[in-house]
């Protein structure tokens, strides 16, 4: 009986283990997604900055076209405003990246990050993985399942137990005293076995074999729900990486090409 008391606690104790892994997996799931967050609000906050250099020199440039009367004071207007916009766009963006690097400090449990800009580029290592050959890598490797797993083996070695308790354990008890009245020294040995005549421990079998259904299940309903996530997620991937694709193969380097162009004209007095 104590053998497998001893198993019972040990697979609790493994079943603790799982729960701090999912705990530590959790915090660095925090961490990573609060630090690509963090990147992108940084350049974001850059090229804004960027946007309001280029409204400021348009206004410039556009003020001298005034002052040679080759553009009405429709257009300085027109500048100015855009400018502004860029400038509150700027100051939104400085906003969003204070309020995610605090977001990202929490997650890592400090109370202010070093100083000097985040070093990451959220594009590195955006691959299409083989979907079929991860799910499999993450379901022999899953916390959570490791403790559905543990928790069945628990009521498996629960319900020996309470087996076992059917036997009735023997209490033996031994003695010496001494009789007041004619001073001897005598003996007492004594053997008690109860007898469960009415108690079988039927309530705690039948509630260990119940704990086993329902671990058995767990495990069933942990890999089900393991699967739906991670189909959400790589959905969530996939759609994510064909726009950084489609962005990066063609609406940036046209952006480029058209500012190139159009810095090439202003140049040359256009």
């Amino acid at each position: 009986k104590l053998g497998l008391a001893q198993q019972v606690q040990t697979r609790e104790v493994q079943k603790q283990q799982a729960n701090l892994r999912i705990a530590e997996l959790r915090v660095l799931t925090r961490v990573r997604a609060a630090f690509a967050a963090a990147v992108v609000a940084q350049r974001r906050a850059e090229i804004a900055d960027q946007i309001v250099e280029l409204a400021e020199k348009s206004i410039e440039s556009v003020s001298a076209l005034l002052e040679a009367e080759e553009v009405s004071k429709i257009a300085l207007l027109q500048a100015r405003v855009e400018a502004e916009q860029s400038r509150i766009t700027a100051e939104n963006a400085q906003t969003q990246l204070r309020a995610n690097l605090r977001t990202l400090a929490a997650a890592a449990g400090v109370q202010t990050l070093p100083p000097g800009p985040l070093t990451g580029d959220v594009g590195d290592n955006l691959t299409t993985a083989p979907w079929a050959a991860l799910l499999a890598e993450i379901s022999a490797s899953s916390p959570e399942l490791s403790r559905a797993g543990s928790e069945l083996e628990r009521a498996k070695w629960s319900l020996q137990l309470a087996c076992a308790r059917v036997t009735p354990n023997v209490t033996g008890t031994i003695g010496v005293g001494v009789d007041a009245s004619s001073d001897d020294t005598f003996g007492v040995v004594g053997v008690s076995v109860p007898l469960p005549i009415r108690n079988r421990n039927q309530g705690n079998i039948r509630s260990a074999r119940a704990d086993i259904a329902a671990a058995s299940a767990a495990i069933q309903n942990t890999q089900l729900s393991l699967e739906a996530r991670f189909a959400e997620a790589v959905g969530r991937y996939e759609v994510a990486l064909e726009r950084y694709e489609r962005l990066q193969e063609s609406v940036v380097p046209t952006s480029e090409e058209t500012y190139e162009l159009s810095l090439e004209a202003f140049n040359a007095g256009e």
